[in-house]
């Protein structure tokens, strides 16, 4: 079965309310040693401040947004949240792939998504690190998931009637299966297994059911 953004998200999401002092979000950042949170209002998800907000807004100190006051060698910063916070932000559902999760942080360079429900509810946090931990799966985990999840359990083959082999996430499928349906149902689910990068299949069928006079 294909791993969904909900299987890998976090779902004890560090948030802030828009009203916040911005202050109050620095040091939070700081105590957990991240560098980006959700903002939330009654339950949904209204923004999102990072460590690149912070610097813009330093930037734009003139505007009186953030004043800079130097303390003991260190420098306070003044304004609320909601002054700093990107709205709107990119957001993923907890259904959708792991692909669609990489293709958009790719495609808008972020380093993590909110996950949200229908109602726009911050349910989870999917970052690239979750990302990287399913692609980087071992081999005879992955082998293994076809093996117990493919060829017994989906199509209900005998263990030694498919050799699956895995290099580097590439999987291998030779042998010989029941039917053309059972045959691609095989290869659709390797393709969907975590960590799989591609599906090479040798795989022979008994009977070609697709051919079969309609009822």
């Amino acid at each position: 079965m294909r791993v969904r953004v909900k299987d890998v998200m976090t779902p004890d999401v560090i948030s802030i309310e828009p009203d916040v002092p911005l202050k109050d979000a620095a040091i939070l950042m700081a105590r957990h040693r991240i560098s980006g949170l959700p903002v939330v209002e009654d339950g949904r998800l209204v923004g999102i401040v990072t460590e690149s907000d912070f610097v813009s807004r330093l930037a734009e100190d003139d505007r009186g947004l953030i004043s800079l006051l130097f303390r003991r060698g260190g420098y306070e910063v003044t304004g609320q949240v909601r002054d700093a916070m990107t709205p709107e932000p990119l957001t993923i559902g907890p259904d959708e792939t792991l692909e669609m999760a990489a293709r958009a942080m790719t495609s808008h360079n972020v380093k993590r998504l909110p996950v949200v429900d229908g109602n726009a509810r911050l349910i989870g946090v999917v970052s690239r690190a979750d990302l990287m931990e399913v692609f980087a799966r071992p081999d005879d985990a992955i082998a293994d998931d076809v093996r117990r999840g493919g060829v017994e359990s989906l199509i209900g083959a005998e263990p030694g009637s498919v050799a699956i082999t895995v290099t580097d996430g590439i999987v291998t499928l030779e042998g010989r299966v029941g039917s053309v349906t059972e045959k691609r149902m095989l290869e659709e689910y390797s393709r969907n297994v975590a960590g799989v990068v591609a599906v090479e299949s040798r795989l022979d069928a008994a009977f070609d059911d697709t051919r079969l006079p309609p009822m």
